[in-house]
């Protein structure tokens, strides 16, 4: 079924395949044609695709407009693929490396003054492949993140994007629904018996209070 999406590539159709957490069950969906539509109200059915820019439409394949289809690997189908060396080229890593450490600076500096009380730094880093192969790059996100929701998304006007987030976005029961903060941060020490100390609490509860007020901006609006 994997190879099905390679081939929605080729032909730029626009395209799903994702599979959940601690699951070996894969969903793709891929749509009839290279339409691009949008959801306003979040009525129509589809597969939506949400960007983290609030001012941005969001993507919608619309259920009129795609076929679904879904399968259960094989322990060899989920054998660990990676691409090879030659098939990667990096950009100036040493020259993006000094512009991190540089921005990491000026965030402990923010911090130091009072202009913030929590930040988060990142870098991009551009990667050159020789070839594209869908199948690759979803088979090896699925086993080296088994309990994250893994995903290659993509359309011909958008882009592609892939991930594997360790985060619940909703889950809803009726009327209900129960989403997730993830926040503190440390050193990863090969076990599930973390301990949680003042650090993290309290980065930790800086998301949960945003959260609560959205939620109780959302009420009363």
């Amino acid at each position: 079924m994997l190879n099905e999406v390679q081939k929605a590539k080729e032909l730029n159709l626009p395209f799903v395949v994702y599979r959940k957490p601690e699951v070996k069950v894969v969903q793709m969906v891929i749509q009839e044609n290279d339409r691009l539509e949008y959801s306003d109200d979040f009525s129509t059915s589809g597969f939506i695709m949400a960007p983290f820019d609030g001012t941005r439409k969001t993507v919608l394949f619309a259920e009129d407009n795609i076929e679904r289809s879904n399968c259960v690997l094989s322990d060899t189908e989920y054998a660990d693929f990676s691409a090879s060396k030659n098939q990667v080229q990096t950009d100036s890593a040493i020259e993006s490396r000094k512009k991190h450490i540089n921005l990491v600076k000026k965030g402990i500096e923010g911090i130091k003054k009072g202009d913030f009380v929590k930040t988060v730094l990142s870098r991009s880093e551009q990667v050159r492949l020789q070839h594209l192969d869908i199948t690759t790059i979803f088979r090896r996100l699925m086993t080296r993140y088994p309990s994250a929701f893994v995903y290659v998304w993509f359309h011909p006007e958008i882009g592609l994007w892939a991930g594997a987030s360790p985060e619940t976005l909703l889950k809803t029961k009726g009327a209900y629904f129960q989403t997730m903060s993830l926040a503190g941060t440390q050193k990863y020490t090969d076990t599930i018996d973390v301990s949680w100390g003042d650090k993290e609490l309290k980065e930790q509860q800086i998301v949960t209070k945003h959260i609560s007020f959205k939620r109780i901006f959302m009420k009363t609006h």
